[in-house]
């Protein structure tokens, strides 16, 4: 399976969630301090960012990929308590808001020329700078972590 693939079948978890409000807000303060909706709306946020700036193929970065970055693209795992930056912190968020930003999510996504992904680079806050390739390699580890804590607390309730 490919890595856009993969990527788009995280997308139909997300619509799935997405469609069952009952579950958007469910929460267990034990597995996390957020409930799936504002999961959900934080990797919107970030799919959203990544895929704009992928798609701005003159956009170049000005840091290395640095150590950090190399392990968990490799590895895929990122660790668990980590804190997210302010613009793509999760929300309480409706279904029908999360619903248009997965619409407008995936129509960014299906404009990515993914024959190109080195035309692109741009800056991580953690990881230094980063082709498309590994920001789709990112935003595919990203959203596996996060599903995989909305499945925790969706396992809890």
């Amino acid at each position: 399976m490919t890595q856009q693939e993969r990527i788009a079948d995280q997308f139909d978890s997300m619509a799935a969630l997405v469609a069952e409000d009952r579950k958007c807000q469910a929460i267990n303060l034990g597995v996390s301090g957020w409930s799936v909706a504002q999961h959900l709306d934080h990797l919107l946020k970030a799919a959203e960012r990544i895929c704009t700036q992928i798609n701005l193929k003159d956009k170049k970065a000005t840091k290395r990929k640095n150590l950090l970055g190399y392990v968990i693209l490799s590895i895929g795992i990122i660790p668990k308590g980590r804190k997210s930056p302010r613009a793509v912190e999760g929300h309480p968020t409706s279904t029908a808001e999360l619903s248009k930003s997965l619409q407008n999510v995936k129509s960014l996504f299906e404009k990515i020329d993914f024959s190109n992904l080195q035309l692109s680079s741009f800056d991580h806050h953690v990881f230094g700078g980063l082709n498309g390739k590994d920001w789709l390699r990112f935003m595919q580890i990203h959203n596996d972590h996060h599903l995989k804590i909305i499945d925790k607390v969706l396992g809890s309730i």
